[in-house]
């Protein structure tokens, strides 16, 4: 998917980061309070990528 709103956190899992309510060490909550969980394997470059997309729609607007 080239659609760089979405972040694929976990096997099967996609979220929207435009609804992620909180970024935790080891779960994204969704802003509806559902958690999901940040896969191990890579959870540094998935946390970069979702604060990443936050700067770059804190300087659109």
């Amino acid at each position: 998917m080239d659609d760089s709103r979405f972040l694929q956190c976990n096997r099967g899992i996609m979220l929207n980061m435009d609804y992620i309510k909180t970024m935790e060490s080891d779960y994204f909550e969704m802003t509806d309070s559902k958690c999901f969980p940040i896969k191990t394997k890579g959870r540094k470059q998935i946390r970069e990528q979702y604060i990443k997309y936050q700067f770059l729609k804190l300087e659109e607007a």
